[in-house]
């Protein structure tokens, strides 16, 4: 929801006292629309630019930013030029030069191939070699537990490699405890001071009691094996680089799952993922990096702050949670959705949405960490409950899927993210061109400071408060699916207000709000309605989607006039198909939208303080496919200006959900039918095959047979229905109730008076856009009377 609804919000509140006193003044209303839009100008300058920062981003490769030399890929080893370190117990012994033993502390001093076995209670290893010294520890069913320490502790060397050799299961645990508190200390179970690369294709299970499971204070490659690591406070920590070749890692921590940590002024903190198996559950973010993140491909099954059913609730912007004046709808004003696309757009948006993933949140999932570190030397304590107490001095409460300060780039790889805050976060840009990603988040699905640019692969946001937010959005390819309790794809970076002195009608009140019919027009009435059609009544309903909106006193409007000032965000879409499903705004912008290609269908609200379209600047649409049904009473059409023909239809009554709707040409063959899964007021349509001058004709109720994707038919042939009304198309965006073409665009404002129907100020047969409403309402596509038509 843009930040200007906290500016409504005030408006409203005076609003509503002036309905209930019967004030008539304008003084106050003028007051709310300036209130909290000081920052307007400095939010805008201080805008970041988008495509700079896209294309740097885009710039980013993995190939350049870590390289993997013949000492991090190599996994065998010569027997007769290795060390032997053989653990026993409480104590060790060392065949071979380059380490000693003394009791249970083992001191590494040189580099060379140290081949590690046996169990260890009460002790540890260190490294302490030269600089530019290479030290491969071989774990070769290597169990070792320390009480005031890591297990593994590098304190210097060149590189340390880890080799788990193939067949053999290892552990390394910690104490709750260390020995050493200073600042420089150690925080993990396996500690690397220097480069730290883990390979092989045996199995390690690390048990950070004290803090952190896997920490390198340089970078850290992870080139393949199992690890199961379960932590107090963070997972796997690389300082300046974390990077995984492959391998299968299960993390459970109370903290961050995998992260990286940089925080000096130098190209470094990236995270870069090449393939794996990631089963991460966290208790705060699931992948978080200091720069950027890059994934390229790989298994994904991440649950954060137990998942998005336990999300904070959001509180309400708008007052008394009233549905007709934008707040939260009650559960259910969404309309029921199952029958809502017909059986087999059903079935597909199931698919979509359900699709056959492990999911992160079920007992083979993330929690299998626990499994893969459970004690096998009785020295191993349960990370989830080490967690619940340690590291009280938490960095944030964020809880996100991923999270990267610069940005996040994903082309490849197959994603469940399951997140109590947004799933996908960056404070720079976010690139998506492939990959299959399936989300369900507590707040955003997908967010960035910045920018978003989806141009290939499947994103599922099954789930969400916010679908999509940015200040630049660009969908230019792929698949995408939003499903949002508030807005579904929201365009904003905090500039602009859509609040005014005049109101949302600008200063004037239209003859007759949006939704509501005609002075003295009768259509409406019970049993009068078209098939699939409601009537209305003169009282809004308990959920705001049926009825009249709410009315301003006399001469008053409501905040979102063309007295405010569009601001700067900008929604692209120029080839993806995208399928909105929103609670408040489907697709909104805090500034304008560009569209030049693809297919965007919305169901949008159900309650008349939101639409499913809302933009503050222009809507210019020059190609694609876009049908946006939902509530009348904040229903937008593309602008005026736009090069493609498009008409917003406005019901007599409620749709039902699931009822037919169809737009066919004057010989009844369809342009396209639509399924809404929501009940609605009103729909957009925008095709390039609708042409100015030629008559069409809107129907309800009835079935074609043509083959549904989402609710849509994008062929077939109608049979039944009901003709609600005839027209001819303008020039450009034509609006049409069931008495026919309407004046719009002017006088139900957006942030420049774009877009919304002025009122049903043609009655009768008369039109607005000097078109002829043809009078032959009532009858079926063969042009039979219907005797349930209007």
């Amino acid at each position: 929801m843009k930040p200007s609804y906290k500016t409504k919000f005030a408006a409203i509140l005076i609003l509503s006292a002036m309905l209930a006193s019967g004030c008539t003044t304008s003084a106050a209303g003028t007051k709310a629309a300036t209130d909290g839009t000081s920052t307007d100008t400095a939010a805008a300058e201080a805008a970041v630019d988008a495509s700079k920062a896209n294309a740097q981003l885009a710039g980013l490769k993995t190939k350049d930013l870590v390289q993997y030399d013949g000492d991090d890929t190599t996994v065998d080893w010569e027997e007769s030029k290795a060390t032997k370190v053989t653990l026993n117990g409480a104590s060790a012994a060392v065949d071979g030069a380059g380490a000693k033993a003394s009791g249970g502390k083992i001191t590494i001093s040189s580099a060379g191939t140290y081949v590690v076995s046996g169990k260890l209670t009460g002790g540890s290893i260190a490294v302490d070699a030269g600089e530019d010294d290479v030290v491969r520890l071989v774990l070769n069913g290597a169990r070792i537990a320390s009480p005031d320490g890591p297990a593994i502790q590098v304190k210097k060397a060149g590189k340390t490699v880890v080799t788990l050799a193939k067949g053999t299961e290892n552990t390394l645990s910690d104490g709750t405890k260390y020995a050493d508190t200073s600042e420089d200390a150690p925080t993990a179970a396996l500690f690397s001071q220097d480069d730290l690369t883990i390979n092989g294709t045996g199995q390690l299970t690390v048990q950070g009691n004290y803090k952190d499971g896997i920490t390198s204070k340089d970078d850290l490659k992870i080139v393949g094996g199992t690890l199961s690591v379960n932590a107090a406070d963070d997972g796997i920590i690389g300082r300046d680089l974390a990077a995984v070749k492959g391998g299968s890692i299960y993390v459970n921590a109370g903290g961050d799952g995998f992260k990286t940590t940089y925080d000096g002024d130098k190209d470094k903190g990236y995270l870069l993922i090449e393939d794996g198996t990631f089963r991460v559950e966290a208790g705060s973010d699931g992948f978080q990096a200091a720069a950027s993140i890059l994934i390229d491909g790989g298994t994904y099954d991440v649950v954060t702050g137990g998942g998005s059913a336990n999300a904070e609730p959001h509180e309400e912007e708008m007052p008394m949670g009233r549905p007709d004046f934008g707040g939260r709808t009650e559960p259910g004003a969404q309309g029921e959705k199952a029958e809502a696309q017909g059986k087999d757009s059903g079935d597909a948006a199931a698919g979509a949405a359900n699709s056959e993933k492990p999911s992160a949140s079920s007992s083979g999932s993330a929690s299998q960490a626990n499994e893969h570190a459970a004690n096998k030397d009785g020295s191993v304590s349960a990370g989830t409950e080490a967690a619940q107490t340690a590291d009280e001095e938490s960095e944030s409460a964020s809880m996100k899927g991923l999270k990267a300060e610069a940005g996040i780039a994903v082309s490849g790889g197959t994603f469940n993210i399951d997140s109590a805050d947004d799933t996908v976060h960056s404070n720079g840009s976010i690139l998506i061109s492939g990959g299959d990603l399936d989300l369900a988040a507590g707040d955003d699905g997908i967010h960035a400071d910045v920018s978003i640019v989806v141009s290939g692969g499947k994103v599922n946001i099954k789930e969400s408060y916010e679908g999509i937010e940015a200040a630049d959005i660009t969908l230019s390819g792929g698949e995408v699916r939003v499903v949002a309790s508030d807005d579904g794809v929201n365009a904003s970076d905090g500039s602009g207000s859509s609040e005014g002195p005049g109101g949302m009608f600008g200063g004037q009140r239209p003859e007759v709000m949006p939704g509501q019919p005609p002075a003295g027009d009768s259509a409406q009435s019970g049993d009068q309605a078209p098939a699939g059609i409601s009537s209305q009544s003169g009282s809004p309903n308990a959920d705001g989607a049926a009825g009249t909106p709410p009315q301003p006193p006399a001469g008053q409007g409501m905040p979102g006039g063309p007295g405010g000032s569009a601001g700067t965000a900008k929604l692209t879409i120029s080839g993806a198909y995208l399928t909105v499903d929103a609670g408040g705004d489907g697709l909104d912008a805090n500034g304008s939208i560009a569209m030049t290609g693809g297919t965007v269908l919305v169901n949008g609200p159900a309650s008349n303080g939101n639409g499913a379209l809302d933009y503050d600047g222009t809507f210019e649409q020059s190609g694609g496919l876009l049908v946006a049904a939902g509530s009348a009473g904040m229903a937008q059409a593309p602008s005026e200006s736009s090069s493609q023909r498009s008409v917003l239809m406005t019901f007599p009554g409620t749709v039902k959900a699931g009822t037919l709707v169809t737009l066919a040409d004057g010989k009844g063959t369809p342009v396209l039918s639509f399924a809404p899964a929501k009940d609605i007021q009103s729909i957009v349509i925008s095709t390039p095959d609708l042409k100015s001058g030629n008559t069409y004709a809107f129907y309800t109720g009835g079935q074609s047979s043509g083959t549904a994707k989402d609710g849509l038919y994008a062929q077939g042939k109608l049979t039944g229905g009901t003709k609600i009304v005839s027209f001819k198309l303008g020039e450009a965006v034509t609006y049409v109730n069931e008495s026919g073409v309407t004046a719009g665009g002017g006088g139900f404002g957006g942030g420049r008076g774009q877009g919304r129907p002025g009122g049903f100020r043609g009655q009768g047969n008369s039109a607005g856009n000097g078109a002829t409403a043809p009078s032959d309402s009532g009858s079926t596509p063969d042009g039979k009377p219907d005797s349930s038509a209007i």
